[in-house]
C-alpha cells in the first residue's frame, strides 16, 4: 500500500463511534468521536460523564452516553461580551461548576449545577474588595472531586483578580496573592489543595502556585512564567507549564509535595517541532492519580490553527497524540485535526479532547481515546524509549511556502514528499542521507514543474530508517 493510499484508507476506516466505554480490559487503543459543537473540559472519575462548553454561546453542557450533550443554560456569551474560565465536574458526575450569566443577565459570575436541582449562583456576595470589571465579577476554572469546593478568580477594582475558594459553608473566600493578581485552576478531591498562579510583584510574571489549606506557595522561579493547572485527587502532584530557564522553552512541568514542602520544578519537556520562545508552549491540562501520566495542549508557534494535544510519561516524553495514536495502530482521518487534549480520568484509561475538520464548514468535534495504560508506558522503571520520528510544518496554514522540521532517532535515508488530495506526488522535498537528530527543510510552495500550487489541503509523508510520519498542510490564497 502506498503512503497516500494508506492515508485514504485511514479516512475511510474512521467512523463516528456509537458505543463508548465498552472496550474490554487490555483492549487496543481506540479513538471515537463524542459530540459535535462542544469543548470537553472535565470528566467524572469513571469517564462516563463529561462537562464542557458549547462553541459560540459559551454555554456549559453535560454529556453522558444515555443523554448525549445536554445544554445546561446560563451561557455567558453572546449575552454579554465577556466569558472565561473552564467548567469542572465532580467525581461522580452529578455536579458541574461553570462561569455563567447571572440570574438577572447583567454580569458574568460563578455557578454550580446539581443534578435534579439546577443552578445555584455563587456570587454575589463577593469577598471584600471584589467588584465588577467589564461586565464580569467572577469566573469558574475547576472544582473538587467531592463537588463541595469551586475555584476560579473574582475581579477587583483596577482589574487585579484574586483566586477564590467557594464552599457552601463559607461562601467565596479570597485566597490572596503576593501583592498583585492570582487565579485558582483546580482543586484536589477534598478541596484542601488548589493549583493556580500568582503574579510576581517584582516582575509581573505569572508564577505557578499552590494553596495547601489556604496557605499560598509559589512553585516556580520568580523570574519566569508558569502556571499550576491541574492537581491530583490526593493533592500530592500539581502539573502545568513553566519556562525552562536553560532552554527558554515553555515546558510541561510538574511539582510534588514530599509531605512537608513542595519540591523543585520538574521540567518535562515539550512536543517536537515546538518553536520555543514566548509563543511555543506545551501545557498540562490533566494528570493521573499517580502523577505519571499527563495530557494537555501544545501550540507550536502561537498560531491558533497550529496546535495539537499531547501526552507525557517518563518513557515517552511529551508526544504529539496524533503520532502516538499512529504508533498504536489507530487510523486517523487526515481531514480531522486534533487540537487539544483537555482531560483524563484519574486512572488514565480515558482521554478527552477536541479538534476540527480542516474542510468547510470546519466542524468542531469532541472525542474520547480509550487506552490500556500498559501501552502508554507508565512502568516506574521504563525501558529506554524506542527511536521516534516527528514531523511538523511552520507556518501551517501557509500562503507561499513553509518549512518542515523533523527529528530522526537514527541516521539513514530520509524521504519527504508532498501529496495532493488525489494522492498524486506534488513535490519530493527531500531524498537523501541524514544524521540522527533535528533537521529543517524549506519548501517554496511550488510543484515539481516549478508552478505555484493551488490553495487547498495537502498531505505530507516522511519515511526514514527511524520510521514514518504523516501530516497535513493547508495552503491558502
Amino acid at each position: 500500500m502506498t503512503a497516500i493510499s494508506g492515508l485514504k484508507h485511514a479516512a475511510a476506516a474512521l467512523a463516528i463511534g456509537t458505543v463508548l466505554l465498552a472496550a474490554p480490559a487490555h483492549a487496543a487503543v481506540t479513538f471515537q468521536y463524542l459530540t459535535v459543537g462542544g469543548y470537553p473540559t472535565a470528566v467524572s472519575n469513571d469517564g462516563s460523564v463529561v462537562a464542557g462548553n458549547t462553541v459560540g454561546a459559551y454555554e456549559p453542557f453535560r454529556w453522558t452516553l444515555a443523554t448525549g450533550l445536554v445544554n445546561l443554560g446560563h451561557g455567558s456569551v453572546p449575552v454579554l461580551s465577556r466569558g472565561g474560565g473552564t467548567p469542572g465536574i465532580s467525581a461522580d458526575g452529578t455536579r458541574v461548576a461553570s462561569t455563567i450569566i447571572s440570574d438577572d443577565s447583567t454580569v458574568v459570575t460563578a455557578g454550580l449545577w446539581t443534578l435534579g436541582q439546577g443552578w445555584q449562583q455563587l456570587a454575589p456576595p463577593l469577598p471584600p474588595g471584589g467588584g465588577e470589571v467589564d461586565e464580569s465579577i467572577a469566573d469558574v476554572d475547576g472544582m473538587s472531586g467531592d463537588g463541595n469546593t469551586v475555584v476560579g478568580l473574582f475581579w477587583r477594582p483596577g482589574g487585579r483578580a484574586h483566586a477564590y475558594r467557594w464552599t457552601q459553608a463559607e461562601g467565596m473566600v479570597d485566597l490572596g496573592s503576593s501583592g498583585r493578581a492570582s487565579k485558582a485552576h483546580d482543586a484536589s478531591f477534598n478541596g484542601s489543595v488548589i493549583a493556580g498562579w500568582d503574579e510576581s510583584p517584582t516582575y509581573g510574571y505569572r508564577r505557578a502556585a499552590a494553596w495547601r489549606n489556604g496557605v499560598l506557595t509559589v512553585l516556580g522561579p520568580d523570574t519566569t512564567t508558569g502556571e499550576g493547572l491541574t492537581v491530583t485527587n490526593d493533592g500530592l502532584w500539581v502539573a502545568g507549564r513553566e519556562t525552562n530557564p536553560v532552554t527558554g522553552f515553555v515546558d510541561c512541568a510538574r511539582w510534588h509535595w514530599n509531605g512537608s514542602a513542595w519540591g523543585p520544578t520538574q521540567y518535562l519537556g515539550h512536543v517536537d517541532g515546538n518553536s520555543g520562545g514566548a509563543n511555543g508552549k506545551t501545557i498540562a491540562r490533566g494528570i493521573t492519580s499517580d502523577g505519571k501520566f499527563i495530557v494537555g495542549y501544545n501550540t507550536f508557534d502561537g498560531d491558533p490553527f497550529y496546535t495539537t494535544g499531547f501526552l507525557w510519561t517518563d518513557s515517552t516524553g511529551c508526544v504529539d497524540v496524533e503520532f502516538w495514536l499512529q504508533e498504536q495502530g489507530v487510523d486517523l482521518d487526515p481531514s480531522f485535526d486534533i487540537q487539544d487534549l483537555t482531560a483524563c480520568t484519574p486512572d488514565g484509561a480515558y482521554l478527552y479532547g477536541y479538534g476540527q475538520d480542516i474542510f468547510s464548514p470546519y466542524t468542531r468535534r469532541a472525542f474520547v481515546i480509550h487506552t490500556d495504560r500498559a501501552l502508554v508506558g507508565v512502568d516506574p522503571t521504563p525501558a529506554p524509549a524506542p527511536a521516534r520520528i516527528a514531523l511538523a510544518a511552520s507556518p501551517n496554514p501557509a500562503r507561499r511556502g513553509t518549512s518542515f522540521s523533523f527529528t530522526l532517532g537514527v541516521a539513514g535515508r530520509a524521504r519527504l514528499g508532498i501529496y495532493d488530495a488525489t494522492g498524486r506526488l506534488v513535490r519530493q522535498v527531500l531524498d537523501g542521507e541524514r544524521a540522527a537528530g533535528s533537521h529543517r527543510v524549506a519548501w517554496d510552495g511550488r510543484d515539481a514543474d516549478g508552478q505555484s500550487v493551488h490553495a487547498g489541503v495537502y498531505f505530507t509523508r516522511l519515511e526514514s530508517a527511524a520510521g514514518n510520519a504523516s501530516g497535513k498542510l493547508v495552503i491558502v490564497d
